[in-house]
């Protein structure tokens, strides 16, 4: 039973993971803009380590293919480092916010898609 719930997880995470990707891509400019003040702000930083960390959790939990886990581990490193490290998280959404990086992530996030509906 465990198994099917997985491979309905994943095929779900796929589609979100599809249409966050195209979003990205069609709106660089509005996703540096939410990442500069994202970065202004660090009670936005400490809600964003917080939901990290905890859907990395929930990955790990509900993650039977080895993917799913990894990704929960990076989702679990990087609320860790936002809840812990505010001010270095902060310098570095700064210096990663260009389009060209929302366009590798946004092709990357649409890979990954494709990987878990496919």
């Amino acid at each position: 039973m465990m198994m099917h719930t997985s491979f309905e997880f994943t095929f779900v995470l796929g589609i979100v993971l599809l249409i966050i990707g195209v979003s990205t891509l069609i709106n660089k400019k509005s996703m540096a803009m939410v990442v500069e003040e994202v970065a202004k702000d660090r009670g936005a930083l400490w809600i964003y380590g917080f939901i990290d960390l905890m859907v990395g959790l929930i990955f790990i939990t509900l993650g039977q293919f080895g993917i799913i886990a990894f990704i929960g581990w990076l989702g679990i490193l990087k609320g860790a480092y936002l809840l812990l490290f505010p001010e270095s998280a902060a310098a570095m959404y700064r210096k990663i916010n260009k389009p060209s990086t929302f366009a590798f992530i946004g092709i990357l996030t649409i890979l990954l898609g494709l990987f878990f509906v496919l």
